[in-house]
């Protein structure tokens, strides 16, 4: 075990962490997304990262936050709130901790992935330092649209699907997700601004799309790369972020090759 046992942040939404029992020289960060959870949403990522020598000395962070509640750039101001908090090693928990990290990878799952982007893109505005160690991974990212309708069924409970969906038809991240939504225009309009500069590396994410994606559209964005060449056949919107241990690790290999 190269971590700590659990610690629950009082921030966020059931957020929790994994802090590294070395001197860590990286941070991990998760961020779910539409109605998921801060642990449960990433299923054996939990429990296989403490116990893998590549996040030996990484601090692992599951952020949480209520996906229902706002907008999503109402969201991604609590993540950078957050994550700027965040973004030092906890000198209180080692002493011989070092100041800062040497890179911060911000993994994110749908909604979650336009939460990371927005709050990068103010990160980048309000000239914070710790941005420059960012890189991103997303899973199944919603930053082209979602199927509003697939997005809902498949968030609620059977018996709640028709009700529920018709509850929630009208929250306002919802309206974020449509595609061609001013959210969305807006993210991809601001992304592309810093194509050409030093700022491209902290936007340009690694992306992992499953094959015939029933919610999220597939298609490239801005200066994003494709970690698998094709969508992965076999897994679906909610299963592409979930690793089971030898049978499906690339979620995990991607992260581990950015340490």
């Amino acid at each position: 075990m190269y971590h700590y046992p659990i610690e629950f942040i009082p921030e966020g939404k059931n957020s929790a962490a994994y802090y590294s029992a070395d001197p860590p020289k990286n941070l991990v960060v998760f961020v779910h997304g539409f109605r998921g959870a801060s642990v449960e949403t990433w299923n054996d990522f939990a429990n296989a990262l403490p116990l893998t020598p590549g996040f030996c000395r990484s601090d692992i962070i599951y952020y949480g936050y209520d996906s229902m509640e706002g907008q999503a750039f109402d969201q991604a101001a609590d993540f950078l709130a957050f994550l700027d908090r965040h973004s030092t090693p906890r000198s209180a928990l080692r002493p011989d901790n070092p100041p800062v990290y040497e890179k911060i990878i911000i993994c994110a799952h749908s909604l979650g992935s336009i939460v990371a982007r927005f709050a990068l893109l103010e990160s980048i505005k309000a000239g914070f330092a710790w941005r420059k160690q960012c890189k991103l991974v997303l899973f199944a990212p919603a930053h082209n649209g979602a199927r509003v309708q697939s997005l809902l069924m498949l968030s609620l409970p059977g018996f709640y699907k028709v009700l529920g969906s018709l509850l929630m038809y009208n929250r306002p991240v919802i309206d974020d997700l449509r595609p061609g939504s001013p959210a969305l225009v807006k993210l991809e309009s601001e992304t592309q601004k810093y194509r050409d500069t030093g700022e491209a590396p902290i936007l340009s994410a690694q992306v992992l799309h499953a094959f015939g994606d029933k919610v999220v559209h597939n298609a490239p964005f801005c200066y994003d790369t494709f970690c698998t060449g094709n969508p992965v056949r076999g897994r679906s919107h909610v299963s592409i972020c979930k690793p089971e241990m030898g049978i499906y690790d690339t979620p995990i290999q991607i992260i581990e090759a950015l340490l």
